[in-house]
């Protein structure tokens, strides 16, 4: 329960906000829209802003299977809400790791779980709800056991970064969830409810509502899910079983929307997204016993206006505010933390279409306020950025270019942007290139954190760059190559100094990932028979670029906790309403801090049997009941299982009721 000094801390925070950032960011914005109008001719295109963004988009390969999309290249994957309800899929890491660009860094099943894309390490890709960049704690890294898929319309994955787009740490990709109006033909509501049951105790309880009245709409979405976790390993073949110990997990989530179209050039959508998971920590492989637990507490708001001036061009504006505590206990040790931070943003945001393109143009502010115990003082951060960028097509040449500017407490970063151009070469080839310099600034821990911050690290640099030659025959049969390279300056990261005892945030010189990516996808059709195959591979080299003897780090060496080879194929076969899907996931050995760690082979296997508004599944993970580690250490689940079914009740004015 939050004590009433959090309650002041909070209040505080919230008058901050509306008193002195949402004024003074739409000023700026009101200046940015009169500069922009007046730089352009306002003359009225017959194709909307719409039509135009989605002509525009440099192509991407989407690899489809019933339930599951596989595929390494940009605008990679993406999964509809109707999709997630279909498998036992509760968070964005059980998702994400479908794809071969993905590694996820886990600590076990409903543990601690973050994303690495091409090698370039965790933190170093955005993920954007709304429009608005999450950050996940002081530590500025998303947790992607916390953000449940169940929550979102649609989540996608793109694979490459946009840093003049998404500003601070989008280098290897960007994740985007979305929440908005599902499309109801009338007015009317849907309700669907999902149960899943599964080993190790795990109970899962989904409902998504939705609701369209007049001018009105709104969607409500809660989950529930607790699980004990307390599955058999071996630490080696020649010991005994032992029980994965204080293991439990339950997390609580919400997202309420609520629609409201003022007219028809006008509407507005509010969002408020609420979160509660509770964890303990189990001991690792080295101890026998642990009481630890760690809670987190999340609650986010969001209002989205949109705003059509005239036929090409539109304003978007959005108002947001969040909070998170992080409670940690661990009894046994007597060691205690509370940690909590806020964060205001503010974005407005000018699109205007063109005859053969769009160009966007806004302004930005994010400031965080942050008290934790292992500050000497509560510290805070102002992020203010402008940012534009331009699609077109130019006689079949796609081209895309952003660029971003960003003042971090009233000092520079380093300016960033991307190129991109794409081309078709008859109906079959296609190729893209692009270049995009990119930056991540430290985060509050890494600055502040006693011991072992520095105040005076330097923000990573660098610039990537991609080639992809994409090839499709037919519908059903296509395969791609990219080639990908990442220089990273300042790289950041903790270390273990000679002389300490603790950890310290420190400045690498250089990292370097480069790799290549390939697949190859097949679907075919005969009758009611539907069969397909997905292959995806993707080789990695993300290196050291130095010496160094404390932290020991070799030249050449491969950084911590990155596989050089990953690779996922997928086999599917459906019939009528019954389908049936395996994967196998590889991935090779990786260094470690502390052990290294052998490479493993993973299946997984669902079964789906959809009955007109109803849906019945069965998931089998792990099916050749693989004992491997992510993490030095952690133990993870052998073969599992989980049941689930999801119905649908549709209530419009022609049904006249549920059915």
């Amino acid at each position: 329960m939050l004590c009433s000094m959090d309650c002041r801390y909070l209040l505080a925070s919230v008058l901050l906000f509306f008193s002195r950032y949402i004024l003074l960011m739409m000023r700026l914005s009101i200046v940015l829209l009169f500069c922009v109008i007046g730089c352009c001719r306002l003359i009225g295109q017959q194709d909307s802003l719409q039509e135009v963004s989605a002509a525009v988009t440099l192509s991407g390969v989407t690899l489809y299977a019933p339930y599951q999309k596989v595929s390494p290249l940009d605008a990679a994957v993406s999964w509809s809400a109707t999709e997630v309800a279909r498998t036992s899929s509760i968070n964005l890491s059980d998702l994400l790791q479908q794809s071969s660009s993905i590694h996820v860094k886990s600590y076990g099943s409903g543990g601690l779980a973050t994303i690495s894309v091409r090698g370039t390490g965790a933190g170093r890709s955005a993920t954007v709800w709304n429009g608005m960049p999450l950050i996940g704690s002081t530590l500025g890294l998303l947790d992607y056991s916390l953000l449940n898929a169940n929550l979102f319309e649609q989540v996608r994955l793109d694979v490459g970064g946009d840093a003049g787009r998404y500003g601070s740490g989008s280098i290897g990709g960007n994740v985007l969830l979305d929440n908005r109006e599902e499309s109801l033909l009338e007015e009317g509501s849907v309700i669907t409810l999902k149960t899943v049951l599964g080993s190790f105790e795990r109970v899962q309880q989904g409902l998504r509502y939705n609701l369209r009245k007049g001018k009105w709409w709104a969607t409500t979405r809660a989950v529930f899910e607790t699980a004990q976790e307390d599955f058999t390993y071996r630490i080696r073949e020649d010991l005994p079983e032992k029980t994965n110990t204080n293991a439990a997990r339950k997390q609580l989530s919400l997202l309420q929307s609520l629609g409201y179209r003022i007219n028809t050039k006008n509407e507005i959508a509010l969002h408020l997204w609420a979160q509660d998971n509770t964890r303990e920590i189990p001991p690792t492989t080295v101890q026998n016993r642990s009481e630890a637990e760690v809670l987190d507490k999340t609650l986010r708001a969001q209002a989205i206006w949109k705003s059509e001036l005239n036929e090409s061009l539109d304003v978007k504006t959005i108002a947001a505010f969040s909070y998170n505590q992080n409670l940690f206990n661990d009894s046994l040790n007597l060691v205690f933390g509370d940690n909590a931070f806020t964060q205001t943003y503010f974005k407005s945001e000018v699109s205007r279409g063109l005859k053969n393109g769009v160009w966007h143009a806004g302004i930005s502010n994010r400031h965080t306020q942050a008290r934790t115990e292992n500050y000497t003082v509560g510290q805070s951060q102002n992020q203010l950025a402008f940012f534009f960028d331009y699609s077109s097509n130019w006689r079949g040449l796609d081209i895309y270019a952003s660029v971003r500017e960003e003042l971090l407490n009233a000092s520079l970063n380093p300016l960033s942007g991307k190129i991109a151009l794409g081309y078709s070469f008859g109906p079959r080839w296609s190729v893209e290139a692009s270049v995009n310099k990119h930056f991540r600034t430290p985060a509050l821990n890494d600055l502040y954190w006693a011991p072992g911050g520095d105040a005076a690290l330097q923000a990573e640099q660098g610039w990537s760059q991609e080639l992809t030659l994409k090839y499709e025959k037919t519908e059903q049969w296509n395969t791609g190559l990219n080639v990908y390279n990442h220089h990273i300056k300042n790289w950041i990261q903790w270390g273990l100094l000679d002389g300490e005892n603790f950890f310290s945030a420190l400045n690498l010189p250089e990292v370097w990932s480069r790799g290549i990516e390939g697949f190859v996808n097949w679907n075919q059709s005969l009758g009611e028979h539907q069969w397909g195959t997905q292959l995806s591979y993707n080789y990695n080299l993300a290196t050291y670029e130095f010496d160094l003897r404390s932290p020991s780090i070799a030249f050449g060496e491969q950084a911590y906790y990155t596989p050089v080879h990953q690779a996922v194929a997928n086999v599917k076969y459906a019939y009528r309403n019954f389908s049936i899907n395996y994967m196998h996931r590889y991935q090779s050995g990786v260094s470690t801090i502390l052990d290294p760690l052998d490479g493993f082979h993973l299946g997984s296997c669902s079964v789906r049997y959809q009955m007109q508004n109803v849906n019945v599944f069965l998931d089998i993970n792990n099916i050749w009941d693989t004992n491997y580690r992510v993490i030095e250490r952690r133990p993870m689940p052998g073969r599992n299982f989980a049941i689930g079914v999801n119905f649908k009740l549709v209530n419009t004015k022609k049904e006249n009721g549920y059915k």
